[in-house]
């Protein structure tokens, strides 16, 4: 694709900037030579007084030349950003309808890169999967025949090459049969001639890649990305991903620094009654569970927090009493009472898995094919403690966060962005590292593995179920 970015915004903004500047060199150049006529008398220094006016004037022109001549060329770059879009969506058209046809395609690419190597079968098109269990080795083709792949470990150390469970596992050009055994596996093209073997198969005869991933379906996001990194400008609406909120929802003589999800309830004046219509009492100490609560108000991007807690404190069915939840500072919640709040706010909504169903993980293009349509989902991770940060390891705890965003990068690596209500801001997790926290809620895995709720507008129905 071709990638031409043109901020408008910025171009403007830039020349307004000039514009100004402009303008300051004149009044700036102006009153020196004023405060000089003034202390000089002027006499002899008149003349000098006249040609420097005039190179002040002739200063502000030549800025104002440069501010219209910037802005011609942010209107000719935006026009050549959308040209060359047409250009590429008529390319992407055109190379569809001609996929199928193997000898065009080796016209304008040359051959397809395929290990030369009887029981191999070639896709149409190679494919992006996702390993499903956290042992998925990779093994290499040897003068005797398959070994395992050996990398250099964290530590500096060789050793084989084994896939996490959520590793994207990209360029999948077929499978091979072993004629000797029949045992079948993903063909990867690993780059300079290399091709790894994927067993399709574990022992227990269990798959170890999922469906094929559709990448069109998943965003493209410029940048550099890491595990954890903390996003400094959220696209939330505020509160939301802020760090921050009012200081008598947080300090108080009750608490000092704790994690931005700890509210004082009984400093928010909520909106509560019980069954008598009188206003509920709530303690002026932090209630360290609010994840869940948290994580679908900003989901939806409801700014009245103090409203949104106090529509979940008066719920009243057979999974959720919020005036006990929100009364008893260490009591969280389940999937089942964030399905009733996103019911109570007005939306429909599932959690998953359903009873008597297998814990599945959703597939990130069906993530992202969700998000775009204006579904909502919060998932059951774990927390580090130690680092207030998601984690597969160390000292952590089931934890609720809100997917805001699922999007690749240059290299096809497929990231998450998560609103975590702990320290009230988004941050960015590859989709392994992701499905690592997922896999397994806590210590005691307190939410169940893989643990979500989707929620959606009345009469859409879920992004998986066809409805």
């Amino acid at each position: 694709m071709t990638k031409i970015r043109v901020d408008p915004d910025l171009l403007s903004k830039k020349s307004v900037e000039i514009h100004q500047a402009a303008g300051d060199l004149m009044h700036a150049g102006n009153g020196l030579l004023n405060e000089v006529m003034r202390n000089t008398g002027g006499g002899p220094y008149a003349d000098l007084q006249s040609s420097a006016r005039g190179d002040v004037f002739a200063a502000r022109d030549l800025m104002n030349g440069l501010q219209r001549d910037l802005a011609g060329h942010a209107d000719k770059l935006v026009a050549l950003s959308r040209a060359f879009r047409s250009i590429d969506d008529e390319a992407i058209s055109f190379l569809t309808g001609i996929l199928g046809e193997g000898w065009l395609m080796q016209a304008f690419f040359g051959p397809q890169r395929y290990p030369d190597i009887e029981g191999f079968e070639p896709y149409d098109v190679p494919q992006t999967r996702i390993a499903l269990t956290d042992w998925v080795p990779v093994f290499v083709m040897g003068p005797k025949g398959l070994t395992p792949r050996i990398v250099t470990g964290p530590d500096g150390k060789s050793q084989a090459e084994i896939y996490k469970s959520g590793h994207v596992v990209g360029n999948i050009v077929g499978t091979w049969t072993d004629p000797k055994t029949g045992k079948k596996y993903y063909v990867v093209d690993l780059g300079g001639g290399e091709f790894g073997y994927i067993p399709v198969k574990g022992p227990l005869g269990n798959d170890l890649l999922g469906d094929p991933v559709d990448l069109s379906k998943i965003p493209y996001r410029e940048g550099q990305y890491s595990d954890g990194m903390i996003v400094e400008d959220s696209s939330l609406p505020s509160p939301w991903g802020r760090q921050s909120w009012p200081q008598d929802w947080i300090d108080g003589q009750w608490w000092m620094g704790g994690p931005q999800q700890n509210l004082l309830l009984g400093c928010m004046g909520l909106e509560v009654r019980d069954k008598t219509g009188k206003l509920v009492h709530f303690l002026k100490s932090p209630h360290s569970n609010l994840c869940g609560e948290l994580s679908v108000l900003a989901s939806i991007g409801m700014t009245d927090v103090r409203g949104g807690q106090s529509i979940f404190g008066n719920i009243k069915t057979y999974s959720t009493n919020g005036i006990f939840i929100l009364q008893h500072p260490n009591q969280g919640t389940t999937k089942e009472n964030l399905v009733d709040f996103y019911h109570a706010l007005g939306w429909e909504a599932s959690g998953k898995p359903e009873k008597g169903q297998p814990s599945v993980m959703p597939s990130p293009d069906d993530l992202a094919a969700g998000l775009a349509a204006g579904h909502k989902y919060v998932f059951g991770v774990q927390l580090d403690l130690q680092t207030h940060k998601l984690t597969d390891s160390g000292e952590n705890v089931g934890h609720w966060v809100a997917l805001t965003d699922v999007f690749q990068d240059d290299d096809g690596q497929v990231w998450v962005k998560a609103y975590d209500p702990y320290e009230n801001r988004e941050e960015i997790y590859s989709w392994e590292y992701f499905e690592q926290a997922c896999k397994c809620s806590g210590k005691k895995n307190e939410l169940g593995p893989y643990s979500y709720v989707e929620a959606w507008q009345g009469g859409e129905g879920t992004a998986d179920s066809g409805e």
